[in-house]
């Protein structure tokens, strides 16, 4: 696992926050699967423009 450093609006922070706390998990376990769904759907936006 790599460590990353990010900047978030003070609303995002907060939504992720509840969210984590709503989950009972971590603030960086739902980045990490918000990630995995965004690149999950981004491949398969870049693979349909592909000719």
């Amino acid at each position: 696992m790599q460590k990353l450093m990010i900047y978030v609006e003070e609303a995002q922070y907060k939504k992720l926050k509840r969210q984590a706390e709503a989950e009972r998990r971590s603030m960086s376990e739902v980045i990490r699967y918000a990630l995995d769904e965004y690149l999950k759907s981004a491949v398969k936006r870049v693979k349909a423009v592909k000719p």
